[in-house]
């Protein structure tokens, strides 16, 4: 695996560069996307996106996280990725997919691949991550990479203007979810 791309089955997934802010920005404008994305607010105009990247590929080169966009033959159908807290050292880590292909499994291979590539490249331990209650399938995502439920707070998210309750996620469950990303690197 390199540092800037990853294949999977059928995803190619590369770290956010100069060439993604357009495609990402035209993606986001779906309000189904940045209703349940808590940082992106509704119809981000491009020079935001731009700067937001700019921000992630800077943390990124000082080992404090990552992005990924991911490619389906060429189109590009979502990003997974990362952040450090700054308070906690731990990266809360994200995902969104394009509707269109939401419910065929591609939201769990893409933030499996960049889930696993915090562990090898950066020697992540420890994750969370964050769903609205409303979003039920994100919760699903999040349990098959072996997060587990922490509790329920509310969040900001920008792209409806309000707070929205939410349910919090820890990474790894138990030691054995964390084997199992270990032992898939060495095989």
């Amino acid at each position: 695996m390199s540092e800037t791309e990853i294949h999977t089955e059928r995803l190619v997934l590369r770290r956010v560069s100069a060439a993604d802010p357009v495609a990402l920005n035209a993606a986001i404008q779906e309000p189904r996307i940045f209703r349940n994305v808590g940082t992106i607010p509704a119809f981000q105009p491009l020079e935001d996106t731009i700067r937001q990247q700019r921000q992630r590929a800077a943390r990124s080169a000082q080992g404090k996280g990552g992005g990924f966009c991911a490619y389906l033959s060429g189109e590009l159908i979502g990003l997974a990725g990362g952040g450090e807290n700054d308070q906690t050292g731990i990266v809360d880590f994200g995902y969104w997919i394009v509707p269109a292909y939401w419910g065929q499994g591609y939201a769990t291979e893409a933030a499996r691949s960049v889930l696993g590539w915090f562990i090898r490249a950066q020697g992540r331990r420890q994750f969370t991550a964050s769903h609205f209650k409303d979003n039920p399938a994100s919760g699903r995502v999040l349990e098959k990479l072996g997060f587990r439920l922490a509790g329920e707070s509310r969040h900001m998210c920008a792209g409806r203007g309000e707070e929205v309750d939410g349910l919090d996620f820890i990474w790894p469950a138990n030691d054995l979810v964390l084997a199992q990303y270990l032992e898939a690197d060495r095989g």
